[in-house]
C-alpha cells in the first residue's frame, strides 16, 4: 500500500513539475512578447536595432513552442504544429520580418490548462511594466521623444507612443478582456472604464468609429445578459458570429479590390470609411499578396510617426512632403504584410473559436467576435496582442480540459 501510495506521489510530483515548465515558458514568452510590442511602437524605437525586436518575437516564437510540446500528455499533433510554426516564423520572417500572426497561433496550443485570471493577471502587468518604462524614461528626458524631433519631454496627449498606441486602447483591451473573464455580466466599474476610455477617445483623439464599436460591445453584451436572465435565444447571434470571420473578410477585401472612383455607391462608402476603400485599393494594386508576405513600407499614420508633426491644435497631422498610403483595415494590409497563409490561419482559429462557442451556447463571446471582425474593416487589430486580448481567451478554449476556463 504504501509502494503505491509512493508511486502515486511521484507521478503527482512529476506532473506538477511538468505543468510548472509549462507555464514558466508559456508565462516568459508573454511577458517578452508584450515588452516588444510597446519598445517597438515607442520612443525607444530609435535607441534599440531592428535585430533586438525581431530576434525577441523570434524567441518567443521558440518559447511557446516549447510550451506546446511540455505538456503532461504531448499529442503528436501539437508537436507537427510547433514544427510547423518554426519553419512558417522563418519563411514569414525572411519576407516581411514579423512573426505576430505565428504567435497568436501558437499561443492557442501553448498555454497552459491553469485559471484564467494567471494569464489575464500577466497580461496585464506586462502592459503596463512595459508602459511606465517608456514614460518614466521619457519623462525623466533620458530617451528623446523621436515623433518630434529634439523634444525631450512627453506632450500631455499620447503619453510619448504613437498614433497607435494611445492609453485609450490599453484600457478597452483590458476592459472587453474583463467583460470575457465576468461571463457577460458586466461589473459596474468595468462598464465605466470602458464609457471614460471611449469619451477619452472620442473627445481629445478623435477615434470615433473605436469609440463607437468599444461601445457595441458595451451595449451588446447588456443586452445578451438580460436576454440570458429572460432565456432568450440568441442562435442568430451564435451563427453569424461563425459566418462573420468568413463573409466580413472576403467582401471587404474585394469591395477594397474592385473599388472604382467612377460608382457612386463606392464612392460613398468610401467618403463614409474616411477613405479607406481608395487607400486600400492603390495598396493592393500597388504591391499586391504573397503566401508569405513582404517587407512593405507605408507612410502616414501607425507605420511612419516619423512623417508626423503636430499642429497648433495640438493633434498629429502628416507632414506636407510625405506621401500618404496608410491603410488600416485588416483584411487589406495583413495579406500584404503577413502573406495569405498567416491571414487564413488568423481567420480559421477565430472560425473555430466561434464554432466552440456555439456549441457552449456563449453568446457575448459570440456577439465580441462579431464585433471584433466589423471592427476588423477599420483597424488591424486582429494581429496585434496589445489591442487585442482576444488570443489569450482563444488559447483557454482551445485547451485540453473540455470545460471552458471563464
Amino acid at each position: 500500500m504504501t509502494e503505491i501510495t509512493c508511486a502515486a506521489s511521484l507521478k503527482q510530483d512529476r506532473v506538477s513539475s511538468i505543468q510548472k515548465f509549462n507555464a514558466y515558458f508559456y508565462y516568459v514568452g508573454i511577458f517578452v512578447y508584450c515588452v516588444n510590442i510597446v519598445l517597438s511602437r515607442s520612443t525607444f524605437t530609435a535607441l534599440l536595432s531592428d535585430f533586438f525586436f525581431s530576434s525577441t518575437k523570434l524567441l518567443c516564437i521558440l518559447l511557446f513552442c516549447i510550451a506546446a510540446v511540455t505538456k503532461v500528455t504531448v499529442k503528436i499533433s501539437r508537436v507537427l504544429i510547433a514544427i510547423l510554426s518554426v519553419v512558417l516564423a522563418l519563411l514569414v520572417y525572411q519576407k516581411s520580418q514579423s512573426v505576430t500572426p505565428l504567435i497568436f497561433v501558437l499561443s492557442i496550443y501553448s498555454v497552459p490548462s491553469e485559471n484564467i485570471q494567471s494569464v489575464l493577471r500577466l497580461f496585464i502587468f506586462s502592459l503596463l511594466f512595459s508602459c511606465l518604462i517608456v514614460v518614466f524614461s521619457a519623462l525623466c528626458g533620458i530617451i528623446p521623444n523621436i515623433y518630434r524631433p529634439g523634444v525631450y519631454f512627453l506632450l500631455p496627449y499620447d503619453l510619448g507612443f504613437s498614433y497607435g498606441s494611445m492609453p485609450g486602447y490599453y484600457l478597452e483591451g483590458i476592459s472587453i478582456a474583463t467583460i470575457l473573464y465576468f461571463r457577460g455580466r458586466i461589473p459596474k466599474l468595468t462598464g465605466w472604464i470602458i464609457v471614460f476610455s471611449s469619451l477619452l477617445n472620442f473627445l481629445f483623439w478623435g477615434f470615433v468609429t473605436q469609440s463607437f464599436i468599444v461601445l457595441l460591445a458595451l451595449i451588446g453584451t447588456f443586452v445578451l445578459d438580460q436576454g440570458r436572465e429572460s432565456r432568450t435565444d440568441h442562435k442568430f447571434v451564435r451563427v453569424f458570429s461563425i459566418l462573420s470571420f468568413c463573409l466580413i473578410p472576403l467582401v471587404f477585401f474585394f469591395v477594397n479590390y474592385f473599388f472604382s472612383e467612377g460608382n457612386p455607391v463606392m464612392q460613398f462608402f468610401n467618403r463614409l470609411l474616411t477613405w479607406r476603400l481608395g487607400l486600400g485599393r492603390n495598396a493592393l494594386h500597388a504591391y499586391g499578396v504573397s503566401l508569405f508576405g513582404k517587407n512593405v513600407s507605408f507612410s502616414g499614420f501607425g507605420f511612419s510617426p516619423t512623417d508626423m508633426a503636430v499642429s497648433s491644435g495640438g493633434r498629429l497631422t502628416l507632414d506636407s512632403s510625405s506621401t500618404y498610403d496608410y491603410v488600416d483595415s485588416s483584411y487589406v494590409i495583413n495579406p500584404i504584410l503577413y502573406g495569405v497563409v498567416c491571414a487564413l490561419l488568423i481567420i480559421f482559429f477565430y472560425m473555430m473559436l466561434a464554432v466552440k462557442s456555439y456549441k457552449a451556447n456563449l453568446d457575448y463571446v459570440c456577439f465580441l467576435l462579431i464585433v471584433l471582425a466589423i471592427q476588423g474593416c477599420v483597424n488591424w487589430v486582429l494581429f496585434e496582442l496589445y489591442l487585442n486580448p482576444l488570443p489569450l481567451f482563444a488559447a483557454l478554449l482551445f485547451s485540453d480540459k473540455k470545460t471552458f476556463n471563464f
